[in-house]
């Protein structure tokens, strides 16, 4: 929690700490007497039933299992706090951070990711909890080209080819250091194809979601 935090973006910056730290994890800005905050979790605890556990010190909350929003006096954080973390270890889970990796829908040949299977998914939107964006992974592939972006090298763009012969480039924003690999290893990549527009150009790249080294 803190003061003079956008309540705009608190949303954004719960998602992306639970990402980080893969904990569950809810932001409060403090306004004063009353604090709001957004919360944000995955695999088997529910943010929300965590919330209505604290009835006696929230003002009002709501949502769901994996992101809920939420009022409470200021003076109440700590309890909060307290309350949240007791009911975490009454859930007694384990292996949860397992859950943040991705699962593929499909084990695909890159020659059948094409833009008209990028097409076919775009009839599935819109995505969201209940209807997650389909994800693809394919076997065995041969890192060709590795480049770094950003202004502090955070970004990373592959370019991988399968057996047959087939690229494809895939890429990953604020990716973890196991994304950076040098030409010549082989990788399992699970990624979820889309088109990319350039000056008149249309290819096919993957947003990288995650990789092992075979």
């Amino acid at each position: 929690s803190g003061k003079n935090w956008s309540h705009g973006i608190i949303g954004i910056v719960a998602a992306k700490m639970m990402e980080r730290y893969k904990k569950p994890t809810y932001v409060l800005e403090e306004m004063g007497e009353e604090s709001k905050g957004s919360a944000r979790s995955f695999g088997d605890f529910s943010v929300a039933d965590a919330i209505a556990d604290a009835g006696d010190v929230v003002t009002k909350g709501g949502g769901h299992k994996y992101a809920a929003g939420l009022t409470l006096p200021t003076a109440n954080i700590a309890k909060f706090r307290k309350s949240v973390n007791h009911y975490y270890r009454t859930q007694k889970l384990f292996n949860q951070q397992n859950l943040l990796l991705p699962h593929e829908d499909v084990s695909s040949s890159l020659e059948h990711v094409s833009e008209r299977l990028v097409q076919s998914i775009m009839t599935l939107e819109p995505f969201g909890n209940a209807n997650p964006e389909p994800v693809l992974k394919t076997d065995n592939l041969i890192v060709l080209k590795q480049r770094k972006m950003g202004a502090s090298s955070q970004h990373v763009k592959l370019e991988v080819q399968d057996d047959k012969g087939h690229n494809i480039q895939l890429l990953a924003f604020s990716a973890p250091a196991n994304f950076f690999v040098e030409p010549g290893e082989r990788i399992i990549a699970w990624y979820q194809p889309t088109i990319n527009e350039w000056n008149g150009n249309r290819t096919i790249e993957g947003r990288l979601l995650h990789i092992e080294h075979v």
